[in-house]
């Protein structure tokens, strides 16, 4: 028999928008999680899956974080205890998975125009990826997981894993209800998205900080333990 492929996933999602207008966005992330195939994560898929059963949603609900928070579709049902118990499982599952992530977040006061956004998220993600190039190169596949939810995204990203060609496989159909770790990287952005703007401004709005009851349970719940997990 021969050795067994070594295989390594990425599951990348985005927030914010290309639009240059501040306003309607002022931070722009993209943010990957990495997962080495030969490390199991059914397990705690598993326990995802029954806690939410618990909660009453079905096993195979996809959690949105951004909806949780503002109480939007699909949880207007919901009431603040409920979405903040979602919210923390998915949080546990991430912090018990063998998974890493990096985020590239872009101010869009730094930047000129949708040009300049673009070329800065390219620098950034081509920068990180040539310095973990030794660690990629260890893997004989790169299946890279996007919805293409923004086309600006997906061809950011088949330049920057170019240079990892022939390893690279951009995985068709994905859809969030079919990954966790797609899910995962979702909150993960929602998330670091709230950093950039503790970080920038020292606050969020007051919407986010009710969610959270506070910007130290923020930080001593979510933020560093996440941090944990950052593939620096």
């Amino acid at each position: 028999m021969g050795e067994k492929v070594k295989e390594i996933s990425v599951f990348v999602d985005e927030s914010g928008t290309f639009d240059p207008d501040v306003e309607a966005s002022r931070f722009y992330l993209v943010c990957m999680v990495f997962h080495d195939q030969a490390k199991s994560i059914a397990d705690n898929v598993q326990k995802l899956n029954d806690a939410l059963a618990e909660l009453g949603l079905p096993e195979d609900h996809a959690v949105h974080a951004g909806p949780l928070m503002r109480w939007e579709s699909p949880y207007r049902n919901c009431e603040g205890p409920k979405r903040r118990i979602i919210f923390s499982r998915m949080m546990t599952f991430i912090r018990r998975s063998e998974i890493t992530y990096r985020c590239f977040c872009v101010d869009k006061r730094t930047v000129d125009d949708y040009e300049g956004l673009r070329k800065r998220l390219l620098r950034e993600i081509t920068t990180f990826l040539t310095a973990k190039m030794e660690d990629l190169i260890a893997y004989d596949k790169l299946k890279i997981y996007y919805d293409n939810g923004q086309s600006d995204v997906l061809s950011i990203l088949q330049e920057g894993f170019k240079p990892f060609n022939p390893r690279v496989e951009f995985i068709e159909n994905v859809t969030p209800s079919k990954y966790r770790l797609f899910q995962a990287a979702d909150m993960i952005a929602t998330l670091e998205l709230l950093r950039a703007k503790l970080q920038a401004d020292g606050h969020i709005t007051t919407s986010e900080k009710g969610f959270f009851e506070s910007i130290q349970k923020l930080n001593r719940a979510y933020l560093k333990p996440l941090s944990r997990k950052l593939w620096a």
